[in-house]
C-alpha cells in the first residue's frame, strides 16, 4: 500500500518560535536589515549635528554648513525610507504568521479525527487571538532588538573614539540598565500567562452558557450560570488588573533608570566639556545620544518581558496543536476493492466476537440493547479504539492502517447527535456543492426533507442557526441523515438515524434508504421496526456477543428479541 505522511507539528515552544522566523524569512530578510538601518540612522542624527557645530556653525563656515546640511537630510531620507518599508515588512510578517497559526489552530480544532482533550471553544479562541497575535509579534520585537543592538554599537563605539571615560559610561551603563529590568519581566510573563489562561477560560464559559442557553431556562438555572460566570469573569479581571499592574512596574522602572542614567551621562560629558577634553559639538550630540537612549534601553527592557509572553503564548499552542487525536491516524491508502466493510471476529471490552459483512446493496440492521456497547461499536468504527482482537476491513484494507482522508471518501459513520452549523439549508445539505440539482431533490426526498423544504421555492436558502436550534430535533436528525446520503460514501453507518421523527415518517425514509441506498453497503445500529424490516439481515447483539442474526421477521419468533425492538 502506498504511504501517507502528515504534516509534524512543532514539539517544543523552542521550535515553535524557530519557525515562526524560518516560515516569514523572505520578510524577516527585508525587515530586520531596513530596521536596522533605521535605527542607526536615528543614531546618526546627533552625531552629524555635533560634526555640522564643529565643522561648519563655530568656524562659520558657509559651504561646510550646507555640505553638513545635506549629509542630515540625506541620512534622515535615510531613515525614513527603512523604518516605513522595514515596518511594512515586519508587519506583513506578523500579520501573515498570526494567520498561519490561527489556520493551524482552526485545523487541529476542526479535525476530522478530533482531538482527545477537552476544550472548550473559548479557550480555542482565545489561541487563536491573542495567543496567536503574541507569538506573531515576536517577529517584530526580534527586528527592533536587532536594530536597537546595533545602533548601540555604533554610539558606543563614536562615544569611545570621542572620550574613553564617556564612552565607558555609556557602554557599561547601558547593559547594566537592561540587566536592572530583568528581575520584573518573569513577573511579567508570569502574570500575563495567568491573565491568558483565565480569560480563554471565561470565554469558554461565556460560550458554553450562551449555546446551552435554552436548556437553563427551561430549568430556572439562569441565576446560577448567572453566578458562575460573575465568580470565573472575576478571576479574570483580577488576572488582568495584575498583568497590567507588573507592566506598569516594568515600564516605571524602565523610565526612572533612563532619566537617571541620562542624567549621570549628561554630567559625566559637561565636565568633559569644560575641562576641554571634547568639543562642543561633541558635547552636545553626547547629550542628544543621551536622549536616544532612553527609548533604546526602555526597549530592550520591554522587549524581554514581551519574549517571556510569546513564549508562555507559544507553549500553550504547542501544547494544543500536540493533543492527541480522539480517532486513529494510519498512514496507508486503499489498494484493493472499497465496497465492502468486514468485521472479522472483532473483540472489545464490551464486543465479543463479532463478524459481519456487509457488501453492495446489503443493509445490515444491529439491535444492541447495551449503550455501551454501541459506544463501543462506534468507536471502533471511527477507529478512535482499536479493537483487542480482530480487524475491521474496508475491502481488505484494515481501517486501522488506513489514513483519515481515506477511511472518510469510503465510510461515513453518522452520529445520532447530528451536528449543525449556522450557514444556509444548502450550506448544510451540501457543503462542497457536489451535487447536481436532481441528486439533491433525491436527497430531500430520501431523508423525507421535502415536508419542510420545498427546493423550487428558494427554501434551501434559509438560514440555519448555530446547532440548527431553529429546527425541531426530528428535521435536525433529517437533515443530517440528508448530508450524509449526500456524500454518497460507498459504505454508510447509522445510528438511531430517525429517533425523534414520527413513526409514518420513520417507515417513508426506511424505504426510501433502501431504493437510495442500492449499490451501496449501509449498516443501520438500531430497534427501529421500520429500519429492521428494511434490513437483508439482522444481528441482535447483547452484553457484546450475537445472539440472533437472520432475517427481522424470522427473529420475532424469539419472545426476548421481540420484547427488545418493541421497547
Amino acid at each position: 500500500m502506498s504511504k501517507y505522511n502528515p504534516p509534524a507539528e512543532p514539539q517544543t515552544t523552542g521550535q515553535l518560535l524557530r519557525r515562526v522566523f524560518k516560515r516569514q524569512g523572505k520578510y524577516v530578510l527585508i525587515g530586520f536589515p531596513l530596521l536596522s538601518f533605521w535605527q542607526v540612522g536615528e543614531a546618526l542624527v546627533p552625531i552629524t549635528v555635533a560634526a555640522a557645530i564643529d565643522n561648519a556653525i563655530l568656524p562659520i563656515d558657509h559651504a561646510q554648513l550646507l555640505l553638513w546640511i545635506g549629509i542630515l537630510a540625506a541620512n534622515f531620507a535615510f531613515l525614513s525610507f527603512s523604518y516605513r518599508f522595514g515596518g511594512r515588512a515586519g508587519f506583513r510578517a506578523v500579520q501573515a504568521e498570526a494567520h498561519e497559526l490561527r489556520s493551524e489552530i482552526a485545523a487541529k480544532a476542526l479535525s476530522p479525527s478530533g482531538i482527545t482533550e477537552e476544550h472548550m471553544p473559548g479557550e480555542i479562541l482565545s489561541l487563536a487571538s491573542s495567543d496567536s497575535e503574541i507569538v506573531a509579534r515576536v517577529i517584530r520585537q526580534a527586528g527592533f532588538t536587532i536594530g536597537t543592538s546595533l545602533a548601540l554599537i555604533v554610539v558606543s563605539v563614536w562615544l569611545l573614539s570621542v572620550d574613553l571615560l564617556v564612552g565607558l559610561v555609556v557602554i557599561l551603563g547601558t547593559p547594566l540598565m537592561v540587566f536592572i529590568t530583568q528581575f520584573l519581566a518573569p513577573l511579567v510573563a508570569k502574570r500575563v500567562d495567568a491573565q491568558q489562561t483565565t480569560t480563554a477560560h471565561s470565554s469558554g464559559i461565556a460560550s458554553d452558557f450562551v449555546t446551552g442557553i435554552r436548556p437553563l431556562k427551561g430549568m430556572s438555572t439562569e441565576a446560577e450560570a448567572s453566578k458562575r460566570y460573575r465568580e470565573h469573569s472575576q478571576t479574570a479581571a483580577k488576572a488582568g488588573i495584575n498583568m497590567v499592574k507588573a507592566w506598569g512596574a516594568l515600564d516605571g522602572l524602565g523610565a526612572g533608570l533612563s532619566l537617571a542614567f541620562l542624567a549621570f551621562v549628561a554630567a559625566v560629558a559637561g565636565s568633559r566639556a569644560m575641562s576641554g577634553d571634547i568639543t562642543a559639538g561633541e558635547f552636545i550630540a553626547v547629550v542628544g545620544l543621551s536622549q536616544f537612549l532612553a527609548e533604546p534601553i526602555r526597549a530592550l527592557g520591554e522587549l524581554t518581558a514581551d519574549f517571556a509572553a510569546a513564549w508562555a503564548s507559544s507553549s500553550r499552542i504547542v501544547r494544543f496543536l500536540n493533543t492527541p487525536a480522539l480517532s486513529g491516524q494510519g498512514r496507508d491508502l486503499p489498494s484493493a476493492d472499497t465496497s465492502s466493510l468486514v468485521f472479522d471476529r472483532v473483540t472489545t471490552p464490551e464486543i465479543r466476537d463479532l463478524s459481519l459483512i456487509a457488501g453492495p446493496g446489503a443493509i445490515i440492521a444491529i439491535v444492541v440493547s447495551d449503550p455501551s456497547t454501541v459506544s463501543s461499536l462506534l468507536n471502533v468504527l471511527s477507529a478512535k479504539k482499536a479493537p483487542e482482537a480482530g480487524q475491521i476491513l474496508i475491502g481488505r484494507n484494515d481501517i486501522a492502517k488506513l489514513t483519515f482522508a481515506a477511511r472518510r471518501k469510503h465510510m461515513i459513520v453518522a452520529p445520532h447527535r447530528p451536528d449543525l452549523f449556522e450557514g444556509s439549508l444548502l450550506d448544510t445539505i451540501d457543503p462542497d456543492r457536489q451535487l447536481k440539482e436532481t441528486e439533491l431533490h433525491k436527497v430531500l426526498e430520501a431523508a423525507a426533507c421535502n415536508d419542510f423544504i420545498d427546493s423550487e421555492r428558494g427554501d434551501l436558502a434559509r438560514r440555519v442557526s448555530a446547532m440548527g436550534t431553529s429546527f425541531s430535533g426530528g428535521q435536525r436528525q433529517r437533515l443530517a441523515l440528508a448530508r450524509a446520503l449526500g456524500r454518497d460514501p460507498e459504505i454508510l453507518i447509522l445510528h438511531e438515524p430517525t429517533s425523534s421523527v414520527d413513526a409514518v415518517t420513520e417507515d417513508h425514509i426506511a424505504q426510501n434508504i433502501r431504493e437510495y441506498r442500492a449499490n451501496r453497503a449501509t449498516i443501520i445500529i438500531t430497534s427501529s421496526p421500520p429500519f429492521l424490516r428494511q434490513a437483508d439481515e439482522v444481528l441482535w447483539l447483547r452484553e457484546g456477543a450475537v445472539m440472533a442474526r437472520g432475517k427481522h421477521s424470522d427473529l420475532l419468533h424469539s419472545d426476548d428479541y421481540r420484547a427488545e425492538v418493541a421497547r
